[in-house]
């Protein structure tokens, strides 16, 4: 069986590899810190999935989302319990916690999803996509997520924005600084400028991602004019005649050959 890519990028990439070693340390370390949490547990390597049958692989992808669901339900629930600052001990630095290893969760999984999954597979075995459309739409769900995340840490620690913050302050800054729109309502202050640009960059690149997955579901265009990206003749077609396929100048571009001994 021929080797994963991967192996060869240490020739070519010192630095692709470099990187492809550290986000897959990343997955791995991931997998150990959720095994002991049953909403969250180990779900198998990518490989592994791979020799799964149908049914496994039906069971494998609900639990996935299944997983997605239970940590938007606990991160609702820590926003939730902050905003009506319910007495429990050492709420906010749990809550801080939790949101950021969430947060590192949903960047390392995209990363390695979008960039260096691929580059693991075994070129002998299949590792086809569920559905482009079930993709594009949990990465949406993963990028709202995220503004749930991040309103939970400025909600916890509500002196790192000026003016101090509202549970629906919270939340409207972190929308505004993943869009990055930034209206000057409200300013970080302290650790929070460490946190605001964090989130801006996670939230540029994740619509990038967002816009990736899109544009990959997109269906197949074919053009009257042949200028399409899936018309090979498009160059012909556009010099010769639009309505006649069989016009002199179409089939000479086609057999250049034959025009000529004519």
């Amino acid at each position: 069986m021929e080797d994963p890519l991967f192996t060869k990028l240490r020739k070519f990439s010192p630095i692709t590899y470099f990187a492809e070693r550290v986000f897959s340390f990343l997955y791995w370390l991931f997998r150990q810190l959720k095994r002991p949490l049953p909403p969250f547990g180990d779900q198998g390597s990518s490989i592994d999935r791979q020799l799964d049958d149908e049914s496994q692989s039906q069971s494998g992808s609900h639990k996935i989302e299944g997983k997605i669901c239970c940590g938007i339900l606990v991160a609702c629930t820590l926003f939730v319990l902050l905003s009506f600052n319910v007495p429990i001990p050492y709420l906010p630095a749990f809550a801080v916690g939790a949101a950021i290893f969430r947060i590192v969760d949903i960047i390392q999984v995209s990363i390695n999803i979008v960039l260096f999954n691929r580059l693991r597979v075994h070129p002998d075995l299949r590792n086809p996509m569920i559905s482009l459309t079930r993709s594009l739409l949990l990465t949406v769900i993963n990028y709202f997520e995220l503004i749930l995340l991040f309103g939970v840490i400025y909600l916890s620690y509500p002196e790192i924005i000026h003016p101090r913050v509202e549970p629906y302050d919270a939340l409207y800054f972190s929308v505004i600084t993943q869009i990055t729109i930034g209206y000057g309502d409200l300013r970080p202050v302290g650790w929070g400028r460490l946190v605001a640009s964090i989130q801006g960059i996670t939230g540029f690149f994740f619509a990038i991602f967002v816009l990736a997955r899109f544009i990959s579901s997109l269906p197949s265009i074919d053009t009257v004019v042949g200028d399409g990206p899936n018309d090979q003749t498009s160059g012909a077609v556009i010099r010769g005649s639009v309505n006649d396929v069989n016009s002199p100048r179409l089939l000479a571009e086609k057999d250049p050959e034959n025009s000529q001994s004519e």
